[in-house]
């Protein structure tokens, strides 16, 4: 995705066209925002994971302590950045950043401070419904009827042609969360070949519904063609090595360098668009590579200081808290009155 924000899609960070930067990666750069739908599909793995066996308040704190505390410090570094150090950057408003460090943004119909922002509210949707799943008692069961029958359920509301209809069932992004429910599933069952069929034809309308919207989105970001056939070899790449991690002695290996790559993902997913930009920016008198060089490892370095300085101290101790407070409404809700 860093890549492919630097080097494929329409900026002004660069001094000639984009396409013109790195004409030699351009061609691979621009299916990076295929990393995009391997992410879903690996939330819909982790997701799964992590709901097995809890309740749903610890879901709801697990979740709240994961994603907003490294979130709020993107939001407001990002904010920072356009309203004061860089407003050629984009137009945006103190107001806006308010509402967008709520994640609704999209609810109110409030531009995101940054574009990249628009996954995690398909994660924040996909939350809602494991919650529900968790409720109501989350069995192989049931999170195999959801991988059957969410994405085509999705695909015939979207002929609706209704954003409020699509906000509700994301038709796009439905058969790459059940990959990853389908992956999951796989887990304990690896030789089961109606989960295997499931995550094909899941693959399948993942491949079509990747290849409308999304690939027709993302020329017209990097004003160029994407071919149909690699992107749904990509996507079927990309599940296929989730499924080698996740089901072969692959699970074994572990690495610190892993684990820390790991944890900055997401803060570098939240800051590396705009702050990369405004570096690439300041960099134009120095030589292309060493430009996106710099860059590169100026927004890793702000990423590794959001983990460490807000994920790492804030995290554990918003999830304990979290547990706590959840749990005495809950206890409170259920006593019985007191008569007179």
């Amino acid at each position: 995705m860093l890549l492919y924000h630097f080097v494929a899609r329409d900026n002004d960070a660069w001094d000639e066209p984009v396409d013109q930067v790195f004409p030699e990666l351009f061609p691979v750069a621009k299916y990076g925002f295929l990393g995009v739908e391997i992410f879903f599909v690996i939330s819909g793995f982790v997701i799964l994971l992590s709901a097995e066996g809890r309740k749903p308040i610890a879901f709801i704190a697990s979740r709240v302590s994961r994603v907003y505390p490294a979130y709020w410090a993107g939001v407001i570094l990002t904010s920072l950045l356009l309203l004061f150090l860089w407003p050629a950057g984009k137009d945006i408003s103190i107001a806006q950043s308010l509402i967008n460090l709520t994640m609704l943004q999209e609810v109110f119909d409030v531009p995101h401070v940054d574009g990249v922002y628009w996954t995690l509210w398909a994660e924040l949707r996909f939350y809602v419904l494991v919650f529900g799943l968790i409720t109501i008692g989350l069995t192989r069961a049931v999170a195999l009827a959801v991988a059957v029958l969410w994405p085509p359920i999705a695909a015939i509301f979207q002929r609706l042609n209704s954003d409020v209809v699509d906000m509700i069932f994301m038709p796009e992004q439905a058969p790459l969360f059940c990959m990853g429910i389908i992956i999951y599933l796989l887990v304990k069952q690896p030789r089961n070949f109606v989960l295997w069929a499931t995550l094909a034809v899941n693959w399948v309308f993942s491949v079509f519904q990747t290849n409308g919207g999304t690939r027709l989105g993302a020329q017209s970001n990097t004003d160029d063609a994407l071919n149909p056939i690699i992107i749904a070899l990509v996507l079927g790449v990309g599940a296929s090595a989730i499924c080698a991690f996740a089901l072969t002695r692959l699970n074994r290996v572990r690495a610190r360098w892993m684990t820390v790559l790991g944890l900055m993902t997401y803060p570098l997913y939240l800051i590396h668009e705009h702050w990369g930009w405004w570096m690439l920016t300041n960099l134009q008198s120095v030589p292309n590579w060493i430009a996106l060089c710099l860059a590169t490892f100026g927004v890793l370095l702000i990423a590794w200081l959001i983990n460490v300085l807000i994920e790492k101290p804030i995290g554990p101790r918003m999830r304990k808290i979290l547990n706590r407070h959840l749990a005495a409404l809950v206890t409170a809700g259920s006593e019985p009155r007191k008569s007179a």
